[in-house]
This record gives structure tokens, sequence and C-alpha cells, in this order.
């Protein structure tokens, strides 16, 4: 295998994980955590993963400079919540290196914004951007050495606003780990992520035991009753008929479960609160989460604004978007709506 030189950025559950896999792999990986005091590094971090996925390795680096992070790195993985995007991109910008390429992993609408701040800076020619529409691992970092990877994803799709890179970038993909799909086109992995269907309703459905217990619940087995099913699927058609739409032929949520951890219920709510995968999580102790933060805003949001443009009702996806406005008494960030309209309006007109 040729080793890579890789840099994650994202120090959170999928980014700890995902550092520690490639390295005991046998590739150099730096992992960037901007949550470290300024100038702090640790060099051959050990990582212990439990769980699905049992190994032991050391990340060649884990820093507080990005800097330091991306130099000399050939594949670069952005693992952080899609509300740091644009001060991670911000930041990122001045130490690109042109010739790697970047994986946004899930993508969440970044690659729009991504490439509005590379032409304002004049490197409107880098194009080495893929999308990815999850995360490689279901885990859990549980202490500072330790990792439990409960569940690994059997195909994870990709595409990219720039078809012509997606066969290099997938391939260098599966020369690390073999189970990446190309995908047609960046909307089909847009719409692709599974995380605003299932998170933000069970979020919301379940406000009061969590203000009460402060998560202290199986979030899925216990949070997640066959109404609260009901409305998760619910979401879950309304997004399959825009992709419908747009030419894509979107598996279920169900189906995806099927496909991704190889579940063999034969009802959404069955496999919800029945996953071996899933069940023990804890719910979130808040409703300050990034099941509303980031999936509302940077998931549910971008559907409702592609529903209206599509003329498309998306009744259960505007109804949660509303009680989730009205619960938290926010105004949440509508940039990568608009984001998602704008590439459609120049690269799909005739569909819309």
């Amino acid at each position: 295998m040729n080793k890579k030189s890789i840099a994650i950025l994202g120090g959170g559950n999928a980014g700890f994980a995902l550092a520690g896999f490639f390295s005991y792999l046998g590739h150099t990986v730096n992992l960037y955590k901007k949550s470290l005091l300024i100038n702090q590094k640790t060099s051959n971090y050990e990582i212990f993963s439990k769980g699905k996925l049992e190994f032991q390795s050391r990340i060649n680096l884990v820093t507080s400079s990005i800097e330091e992070a991306l130099k000399g790195a050939e594949l670069i993985f952005i693992t952080v919540p899609a509300y740091h995007h644009d001060a991670l991109f911000d930041e990122m910008i001045d130490f690109l290196n042109q010739d790697s390429t970047v994986y946004l992993m899930p993508d969440n609408y970044g690659c729009f914004l991504l490439k509005k701040k590379l032409i304002a800076k004049g490197l409107g020619q880098y194009r080495k951007i893929l999308s990815l529409n999850s995360v490689l691992f279901a885990c859990r970092q549980i202490d500072y050495n330790t990792i439990v990877i409960r569940g690994i994803k059997n195909n994870i799709k990709v595409s990219s606003i720039y078809g012509e890179i997606v066969d290099e970038g997938l391939s260098l993909l599966n020369a690390i780990y073999p189970m990446f799909v190309k995908s047609s086109e960046v909307i089909d992995v847009q719409l692709s992520n599974m995380n605003p269907i299932v998170h933000t309703a069970t979020t919301l459905m379940n406000t009061g035991w969590i203000e009460k217990t402060e998560g202290n619940f199986d979030f899925y087995s216990e949070g997640i009753s066959s109404s609260v099913a009901n409305v998760i699927e619910s979401i879950d058609n309304e997004r399959i008929e825009l992709g419908k739409k747009l030419g894509f032929d979107l598996d279920s949520l169900l189906v995806n479960m099927q496909k991704l951890y190889n579940s063999t219920e034969k009802s959404l709510y069955s496999a919800l609160t029945k996953s071996f995968i899933h069940t023990k999580d804890k719910g979130p102790a808040s409703l300050d989460t990034r099941y509303i933060n980031e999936d509302i805003p940077y998931g549910l949001m971008p559907m409702s604004a592609l529903g209206k443009r599509l003329k498309i009702q998306t009744k259960a996806i505007d109804t949660v978007i509303s009680l989730a406005e009205i619960t938290t008494r926010k105004k949440f960030n509508e940039t990568a709506s608009m984001n998602l309209i704008d590439y459609l309006i120049t690269s799909r007109s005739s569909k819309l």
C-alpha cells in the first residue's frame, strides 16, 4: 500500500477515530484540534480503539496549529460540524497545498462555501474538493486516548462540484480503505446524509426528557416511539421526493440502515430502536446540540429551500424547522440554503 501523509481537521469523535484508524493502517497522520491550548502539540499520540474494530496506533502529531497539521499533507479530511466550516476554511486556505486533495466528511453543503472562499482569495483554480455523505464510523471517544467504534459504514457516497476530479479522488480513498462509491452528482451526496433525518425530530420530540434528565436516556431505543418514527419517515419521504425531482433515486433511511449496517429489520421503527450500532447512545444534554445547531441549518433548511424552489411540499421538514426555531428561540443560519440554490440555478437552470 502506498503510504500517505494525511491531515485530519477536527478533533471530535469522527476525527479522532479517523486519525487513529489511518495511523493504524500505516499512514502518517496529523490531527488538528482547535480546542487545544495555543501552541500545544503532542507527537506519537497513542490511540486505543475498542468495539467493532480493535487496534492500537500512534498519531504522528496532534496540534493546535493548522499550519503544522497541513504541512506536507497529501490528503485533507475535514470532520468538523458544518457550523465550524466558515472559520476553518478561512484558517485552512492560507496554508493549503495546491497539490493536496480535500475531503469534506460529511460535506453538509460545505463545498459551495469553500469554493466561494477560494475564488475570493484568487485561488479559483484549486478544484480538488470532494464531498462525502457520511463519516466512516459510528463511534464515541470515551477518554483521552480511547475510542469505541460501534459500526463501520459499508459504503459512503463520494462526488464533487468538479466532476472531472471525482475518479482520481475516489481512487485515492479506496486505496486506503475500499468501501467508497462514486455518486452521480454532488447534490445526491448532500441529500444522502441521514443525520438530519433522524436527529432533529427525535431531539425536539424528546425536549422534556432532555431538559429534565440532561440526556440520561437511550436516544434511539427510548427516544424513538412509533409516533416519532412516523415523523422521521415523513421527513425521509420528502427528502426522497426532492431527489426524484432532480433525477436521483435516493435510498430510504430504512434501506440505508440495511445497506450500511446490515440491518435485517423490516420497519423503520424496528430498525432504529433495535439497532445494535446506535442503542445505548445517550441523548444530548440540552437543545444546544449539533443535532439542532448543525442538522437544522445544514441539513433540513436546504431541503426546505429546495422544496420551495421545486414546488414540492415539505410539510414535515418545515414543521420541524419551525418547532426548532420556536423551542430554541433561534434564527438559524441560511448560508447553506442560499449556496445550494445558487449552485442549482447555475448548474441545473433547466430543472428549476
